[in-house]
């Protein structure tokens, strides 16, 4: 089969036409990337602007106990899952996992698994309770609790 040959008109619209195509491609992809960098986290709200109950936890990195504005990585530990935001507290994670795994729930004070415990998000921070109960004692007024842990 004989190779087709273009003029050179056809050959610059071809030319343009792919040059187009990139770069509506690439505004696609830069639109998508600024629109989930602006999406807020997936959340019940249960109280003022200052916080709320999260009920996604992919949201929280589990090392910092940070809300995301993404979904973390995924790791799995002692069968429970566990959300990191990026590789460095992945890798940090996995090292300490029996450390990390774990908070202290502000309210009771009683240490709680973080794969299953209630989470509210609160100034940027996550907190894990060891109830809904205690979740909404704080939720009512997280001040006394934020400010007592800071001492």
């Amino acid at each position: 089969m004989a190779p087709i040959r273009m003029t050179k008109s056809t050959a610059k619209r071809v030319k343009v036409t792919k040059r187009a195509a990139v770069i509506g491609v690439t505004v696609l992809l830069l639109g998508g990337f600024a629109l989930s960098l602006t999406r807020p986290a997936a959340t019940e709200i249960t109280a003022g602007q200052d916080g709320m109950r999260l009920t996604d936890r992919t949201r929280v990195c589990m090392l910092q106990d940070t809300v995301q504005a993404h979904a973390g990585l995924e790791y799995d530990y002692q069968g429970r899952k566990y959300y990191l935001c990026c590789g460095g507290c992945l890798a940090a994670f996995t090292a300490k996992a029996n450390q990390y795994s774990t908070a202290v729930d502000p309210v009771t004070k009683i240490k709680v698994d973080k794969a299953s415990a209630p989470i509210y998000a609160y100034r940027g921070h996550a907190y894990f309770f060891a109830s809904e109960e205690s979740l909404a004692a704080f939720a009512q007024d997280p001040r006394p609790y934020v400010n007592a842990s800071a001492r």
